[in-house]
């Protein structure tokens, strides 16, 4: 059961406050970053520290230790399977009342998004791993680490090893077709007898990779999910809702952008569309890739970029949801990195020359597509404006969301995530809530300052 406590009115809040007035504030926050103290970037200086390996079993297989989830996230997560009545209206969300700060607070860059691990499942080395030979979803640096991980892992390498022998009996039984199904059916596979269940079981090799808090594990997850997409006509799953949260996780934010784009505006209804023509026209063909034990480390090939920068019109009017609570995050997630770029500027601009500068902001940044802008590099004025036009989209999307379901701003929040996958058609707005939490917690958890600015935007707006 989880208790909800009611706060003393924010100062900033007010019944009377409209999103225009927050946006006014906002603009003037931005102004006012030249003022802010030195002492305040010191972060940006200081090496990002390596990541702790729990020892506990939990922190592997669906536990919520990561960077101890934000302090636990104040300790009202509860547990992951809370559930609520039907009839039950989330009242004010609180607990301590929350430290007033500045929405675009350097509080927000005060860590570095490091928080999926990607090294030896024991130590911090990254360099000369080698994955665990059964599952291939965990590193290591020597055999003598993968041993002593061998009592936290084994259960879960063994389930997915299980999987995986299932699947490729039925990948077998399908090659052995007359029809060559792989070659003649892509985008038809459905209709193979067969298909479903040898789909049935990728989809639960998915599932048995999402607790694992590992980059191989996700970049797994996505392999599959592209591999299912590409093959079936039929999206069941609704992969096409949960790869954006994915490629976010691995970093991948402008081909979320991308491939969120593309679906949303198909002029043809999207469920049959699925990423076939997408995937073929993007990125390399998945069927080149061993959809049992694939590549997680495959690039994808190089193609015109979507402008990450554009207005949220483009995008469709009917664009679902699942699309727009990702969306909000991709761009809360530029938001902050070219509030990174602008700090480090003014922290190294004048003690350094013109090509050291280049090559210090280039790894500031999280993404290639800042740092390869000059404009924003160059200019103060132009980043302002850039931190102006993000800030007004994610207000927008904000409102969009809370207009389509008050609940899902409140469940993101406080990470009010339940036992259900995807609701059904006739699903109330308390299980869309929990399973759109559940989609999309890590990714934005995994965002240094989402959540913070999350519960902010909410505060000032009322909502929290």
């Amino acid at each position: 059961m989880i208790t909800f406590y009611r706060t003393r009115p924010h100062p900033y809040q007010s019944s009377s406050n409209t999103f225009d007035d927050l946006y006014a504030k906002f603009l003037e926050d931005i102004e006012r970053l030249d003022t802010w103290d030195g002492p305040m970037i010191e972060a940006l200086r200081d090496p990002p520290k390596p990541l702790e390996i729990p020892e506990h079993p939990a922190n592997r297989t669906g536990g919520m230790n990561i960077l101890d989830l934000a302090a636990n996230v104040e300790n009202r997560s509860s547990s992951e399977g809370s559930q609520f009545p039907d009839a039950f209206i989330l009242s004010r969300l609180s607990g301590p009342e929350p430290r007033c700060m500045d929405p675009l607070d350097l509080e927000l860059n005060r860590q570095v998004r490091q928080i999926l691990h990607s090294g030896c499942a024991i130590c911090p080395k990254q360099d000369d791993l080698s994955d665990c030979g059964f599952c291939l979803s965990m590193t290591y640096c020597s055999q003598e680490h993968l041993l002593l991980d061998q009592a936290s892992h084994e259960k879960i390498c063994g389930l997915i090893v299980a999987a995986r022998e299932r699947a490729e009996e039925w990948r077998v039984k399908l090659e052995q077709d007359p029809s060559q199904p792989f070659r003649t059916k892509v985008g038809e596979l459905h209709l193979i007898p067969g298909a479903q269940r040898y789909f049935a079981e990728l989809s639960t090799l998915i599932e048995l990779h999402e607790p694992i808090r590992h980059r191989c594990a996700v970049e797994r997850q996505l392999i599959f999910a592209f591999h299912i997409m590409y093959m079936s006509g039929i999206d069941s799953y609704g992969y096409r809702f949960k790869v954006p949260a994915l490629m976010m996780r691995i970093n991948r934010d402008q081909e979320c952008y991308d491939f969120m784009k593309w679906r949303t505006n198909q002029s043809e209804d999207p469920n049959s569309k699925t990423a076939l023509d997408y995937l073929s026209l993007r990125f390399a063909n998945p069927t080149l890739v061993n959809p049992i034990i694939p590549n997680p480390r495959r690039d994808f090939v190089g193609y015109e970029q979507e402008d990450i920068f554009e207005p949220i019109d483009v995008f469709s009017p009917e664009t679902p949801i699942m699309t727009l609570i990702p969306l909000c995050l991709v761009k809360i997630r530029f938001l902050v990195d070219v509030q990174r770029l602008h700090l480090a500027v003014r922290a190294f601009g004048d003690k350094l020359n013109g090509d050291v500068l280049d090559l210090v902001l280039k790894n500031i940044p999280f993404t290639k597509q800042i740092a390869e802008k000059k404009d924003l590099i160059k200019s103060a004025v132009a980043r302002r404006a850039t931190m102006k036009a993000l800030m007004g989209q994610v207000l927008k999307l904000y409102r969009k969301v809370k207009s389509m379901n008050h609940l899902v701003w409140k469940g993101m929040a406080w990470l009010m995530r339940g036992d259900t996958p995807w609701p059904s058609e006739d699903h109330t707005l308390v299980e869309e809530m929990e399973a759109q939490v559940k989609m999309n917690w890590e990714s934005w958890i995994e965002t240094p300052g989402a959540i913070t600015l999350l519960r902010e935007i909410m505060t000032k707006a009322g909502d929290l």
